[in-house]
């Protein structure tokens, strides 16, 4: 991994994106949305202002794989997730923290390794099981006609971490975390490897009309096989077909009888669907991803 972070610095640039977030000391530590910050390209020389008036700010950075030198820099990394690499790669990103920042207590409906870069973060991570039903199914269906279900911490974190310059930590899709710059440090930089995870909504989807995925929100006893199946993608290839028709099947017996018959038609339809996705190594765009899910 490179030492010098002034290359991460020198990449920032439009189209990459950034927008900050702080914690807002008149209003009981609250974390709030402060705006996109513009002049990536002179970030580091802002940071000391923004500093003062941002308190622990986290600066979010997007789009970072437009950047050709921040690609060719830092993309090759991936390679040192290769355990993974049969999940289909979605996008890089990135943050900059002053010391204390953090975006605080959130999930992910996606899989990520979090590459340290410079200074130092502590993660605190929760088990999945931490989550409601209600909690777990509405962050596994994303699906964005619904409004936002707000989470709240619950208990102590199941596992803490601190992360050192070129260590990475995994957090699988569902599992709240945290994390916070180290209050003895600096700044804080670090990339974050995003990859798709699957669920029973990306699943049924490209076969369900508007009506039937409406249906699919609420969730009772015939449906609860369809939020189930986060994290259990089979890591060889050729398990694939086999797992993908199997899971489709699954899900559509224990559908409601109206919906049944719109899942089975497309059946082949979606387990090659699915296939062409999983087994897809070279595609890094996710629009191509967003694409064939809606």
């Amino acid at each position: 991994m490179p030492g010098d972070t002034s290359l991460f610095f020198d990449g920032l640039h439009a189209p990459v994106s950034a927008g900050i977030h702080y914690r807002d000391a008149g209003a009981a530590g609250e974390r709030k949305y402060g705006g996109k910050v513009k002049d990536l390209h002179k970030l580091r020389e802002s940071l000391p202002f923004l500093s003062i008036r941002y308190p622990q700010f986290v600066i979010v950075l997007r789009n970072l794989l437009s950047s050709p030198s921040l690609a060719a820099t830092y993309f090759p990394l991936k390679e040192q997730f290769a355990e993974k690499a049969f999940l289909p790669f979605l996008h890089m990103a990135g943050t900059v923290s002053q010391k204390g920042g953090s975006i605080g207590y959130h999930l992910d409906n996606y899989h990520v390794f979090i590459l340290q870069v410079e200074g130092r973060r502590t993660w605190n991570v929760w088990d999945k099981n931490v989550l409601t039903q209600q909690e777990k199914a509405f962050y596994i269906r994303e699906d964005p006609e619904e409004p936002i279900l707000p989470l709240h911490q619950q208990r102590p974190p199941d596992h803490i971490f601190t992360l050192e310059p070129g260590e990475f930590i995994f957090i699988p899709a569902l599992f709240p975390h945290e994390g916070t710059s180290c209050m003895e440090d600096g700044l804080s930089v670090s990339l974050s490897y995003v990859y798709t995870a699957l669920s029973g909504f990306k699943l049924l989807r490209p076969a369900l009309s508007r009506a039937a995925a409406a249906a699919l929100r609420h969730v009772d006893e015939r449906t609860a096989p369809l939020y189930e199946i986060m994290n259990q993608v089979p890591l060889q290839e050729e398990d694939y077909r086999f797992w993908l028709a199997t899971t489709l099947e699954k899900i559509g017996q224990s559908l409601p009888a109206d919906i049944q018959p719109l899942l089975f038609k497309q059946l082949p339809q979606l387990t090659d669907h699915w296939l062409n996705v999983f087994t897809d190594q070279t595609g890094t765009n996710p629009a191509r991803f967003s694409s064939n899910t809606e």
